[in-house]
């Protein structure tokens, strides 16, 4: 299952909503964070991703150059 489809299941389950933990990191609302940012958004979040998921994930959203931190 993608990283993408796995996050889906895991927020409907536990009617999670991730833009809050987003919106923590961009305080301007440019919807723009960077890599590092990223990884404590979904950290925070406390979902169970392995890190093979979260780097499937920042591939996927991140354009910083910073995707393979």
């Amino acid at each position: 299952m993608s990283a993408l489809r796995e996050v889906q299941k895991l927020c409907l389950n536990k009617r999670l909503r991730l833009r809050g933990y987003f919106l923590d990191f961009d305080r301007l609302n440019h919807k723009r964070i960077t890599g590092s940012m990223f990884d404590r958004a979904i950290g925070a979040s406390r979902l169970p991703l392995s890190v093979a998921q979260v780097t499937e994930l920042k591939n996927q959203y991140c354009d910083d150059g910073n995707s393979n931190s």
